[in-house]
């Protein structure tokens, strides 16, 4: 019997580069930019020009920071334990 062989696409092996950001800081990014916006627009049409400002600047600010921490850290969110991890024997004998 011969042995057929198949090609596998693994990707590109790269992460997604949008303006700078990479991966899931994409969307962080689109969502601050989207919520900055409809939040600046609402508080524009309900209180004027000043009240928009500083009501688009929360969401601004905070999605930033967010942005940039998550951009420190790398594409994937990992956990660091700061104790000592014991395994249980898991495994009993019949």
């Amino acid at each position: 019997m011969e042995q057929t062989e198949y090609k596998i696409y693994k990707g590109l092996q790269k992460p997604l580069v949008l303006f700078g950001l990479k991966g899931p800081n994409i969307i962080w990014g689109t969502g601050t930019a989207v919520t900055t916006f409809l939040l600046g627009a609402i508080a524009y049409v309900l209180f004027g020009g000043w009240a928009a400002f500083i009501t688009a600047l929360i969401p601004a600010s905070y999605g930033t920071y967010r942005v940039v921490g998550k951009m420190k850290h790398g594409l994937h969110e990992k956990k660091k334990d700061k104790c000592i991890l014991i395994p249980k024997n898991l495994i009993s004998r019949l």
